[in-house]
């Protein structure tokens, strides 16, 4: 009789054992599965993000291109300035350039947009500093366009404080006059707050899915507990009786 409830009780823990068991191994590669997964598509929302600033800077490159309409050297001509010097140049080029950033920005206010002029070697944002206004990095790029003759992509940084760039190169009459520079900071254009959200939901995802398996090992092993201390009184009752027969 002992011999039968000894086996019934290792059974009843066996059993109980093993779904607990198969239950925490579930809960742990459910969860490794979707730390991946939140890897994965962190990564995704960001690319996806970052392709949609690339194309609204390449739209406000396109907008200053189309709006810029002669070039400047043919415009200095009309303004009589062929003569005078770089710096008087500069003040009547940075008029013209200036006001046509300040047009595209009405559409693009988040844009930062400006022109650097090659002959000139002055960098037009649409403010009045027209000295050394830019840095060697920025040169570098100038220089890689107009090498290349192509547009150039930089991103400088996903955490916080970085920002993406364009540079397109200003072709008028088959000849690079200039070379557009458009950006956002990242900061400013909700990129952080959207990767936040991502981030958020997937963290949430991933807190549900171990609440619920830690609620399902606690109540699997509070029916350890219940079917133990069946057992317990079982033995109880045939202490008192030992002609009472358990149940198979």
């Amino acid at each position: 009789m002992l011999t039968k409830i000894s086996q019934l009780a290792r059974g009843t823990r066996k059993s109980f054992g093993n779904r607990i068991l198969g239950l925490v191994a579930l809960l742990l590669a459910v969860t490794v599965l979707l730390s991946l997964y939140m890897v994965h598509t962190i990564k995704n929302s960001e690319i996806s993000l970052l392709e949609h600033q690339k194309a609204r800077l390449n739209q406000a490159s396109y907008a200053f291109d189309q709006s810029f309409g002669t070039s400047l050297k043919q415009y200095l001509t009309e303004q009589g300035a062929d003569e005078k010097s770089r710096e008087e140049k500069v003040e009547i080029v940075a008029r013209y350039v200036n006001g046509v950033i300040n047009e595209v920005k009405k559409e693009y206010p988040d844009v930062h947009i400006g022109l650097y002029v090659t002959d000139l070697d002055v960098f037009f944002d649409g403010t009045q500093r027209l000295n050394e206004n830019f840095s060697l990095r920025r040169k570098k790029a100038f220089e890689e366009t107009i090498a290349s003759k192509t547009t150039l992509v930089q991103n400088l940084g996903y955490e916080e404080g970085g920002f993406i760039e364009i540079y397109k190169p200003l072709v008028r009459g088959g000849r690079i006059e200039g070379v557009i520079r458009s950006a956002e900071y990242l900061s400013e254009t909700g990129f952080y707050n959207k990767r936040r959200e991502v981030e958020y939901t997937i963290y949430t995802l991933v807190g549900v899915v171990i609440t619920v398996g830690l609620s399902g090992a606690i109540l699997i092993f509070r029916q350890l507990v219940t079917q133990v201390q069946k057992i317990k009184n079982g033995v109880r009752r045939l202490e008192d009786d030992y002609n009472l027969l358990l149940p198979e």
